[in-house]
């Protein structure tokens, strides 16, 4: 038997791609036969993935295909021999994209009929949160279907290191840091973002800052924006930093106060996890499945309102202990994501063991 990872873009340094290249190490840690093709390949994982014209499929294949976008593979796989599984990581609906990006949100709208369309054809699924195995039973999906998080591999971003206290902040004479960290797309309302720290500017901190992270590749409009709205509310002290170095997000991960997250529709939302891997407390909107990652490892919203989200990072900067009580929590969930404990849920779930 052979354990085939299908997908449509293979991209390095992204959730998805991390993910398949530590499931390719899992299955060869296991003494499987495996591969990895891709309609796309990344110049910097070609030495794991192949072109998916190279695939010779075989009735022995076990094939994990990984749906998150709109793509011929979502129909092409169900024509293949062997056994079928999905591994569901969502698909963004794509009225969020109208207006910045039509080709995004025609592959969105593809993305889902495509997973529609192989409700009938799988014979199980892997979701990678509570929230996507929801959405996969309201479109038929009658097969087996199990909850897997992410293998996620912390370790390259090194131990947590100490944070700033209340006391650190006031020696220090500096203002309240704020960080998001993910990819600039409107599903993730940045916009909203932007609204809170304006509150928190007005009514808890006035030196308070904002760092946003990640790539605005494709959503140039939807930045252009978000700066307009900076400038028109003459709002000081909100970065937009873009992609940054490795060395330069654990930087940002550990010296910041809060990480705030607002975002609309999230499969899974990695960058929540890597924020309690440090121990930065959160603050994130209670959407999708932001509430499933999170856990009891933040504060979630439960109004859609800038000033209850500039309450909660004032409650926060108040009190090291209620910041302790929340890592404890953050403790608690990362165990859920113990590669360990995840690789064993996952041959589980292909049936491996």
């Amino acid at each position: 038997m052979r354990v085939v990872q299908i997908l449509e873009s293979f991209a390095w340094g992204d959730a998805i791609g991390n993910h398949v290249q530590a499931l390719d190490g899992l299955f060869a840690s296991k003494g499987l036969e495996h591969a990895v093709y891709a309609n796309y390949v990344d110049a910097r994982v070609a030495n794991v993935g192949l072109p998916i014209a190279d695939y010779d499929p075989s009735a022995d294949d076990l094939i994990v295909y990984h749906l998150s976008t709109g793509s011929d593979l979502n129909y092409k796989v169900a024509e293949y021999p062997g056994r079928l599984v999905v591994n569901y990581h969502n698909v963004t609906p794509a009225h969020f994209f109208a207006g910045y990006n039509a080709r995004a949100q025609e592959s969105c709208k593809e993305g889902r009929a495509g997973m529609s369309y192989l409700a009938s054809h799988v014979d199980a699924a892997i979701a990678v949160s509570d929230y996507n195995a929801r959405e996969l039973r309201q479109a038929h999906y009658d097969c087996p279907v199990q909850v897997v998080p992410i293998l996620l591999d912390l370790s390259h971003l090194g131990p947590a290191g100490r944070l700033r206290t209340v006391g650190d902040r006031a020696h220090e004479d500096a203002g309240t840091r704020l960080l998001f960290v993910g990819r600039v797309a409107p599903n993730k309302r940045l916009e909203r973002v932007i609204e809170d720290f304006s509150y928190v500017r007005r009514v808890v901190d006035q030196r308070a800052t904002l760092t946003f992270v990640g790539n605005a590749g494709g959503m140039e409009a939807y930045l252009l924006r978000l700066k307009k709205y900076v400038s028109a509310m003459r709002l000081p002290g909100v970065r937009f930093a873009g992609h940054v170095s490795l060395d330069g997000l654990i930087e940002l991960y550990r010296t910041s106060d809060v990480f705030l997250c607002e975002s609309a529709h999230e499969g899974f939302c990695v960058p929540l996890v890597e924020a309690m891997h440090f121990g930065l407390p959160i603050v994130a909107q209670n959407t999708s499945a932001v509430g499933d990652t999170l856990g009891d490892g933040g504060l979630l919203l439960t109004q859609d309102d800038p000033r209850e989200a500039a309450l909660a990072v004032d409650v926060l900067m108040r009190s090291d202990e209620l910041r302790d009580r929340m890592r404890e929590g953050q403790q608690t969930q990362l165990r859920r994501f113990d590669p360990t404990v995840v690789a064993h849920s996952y041959l589980d779930a292909l049936g491996l063991l």
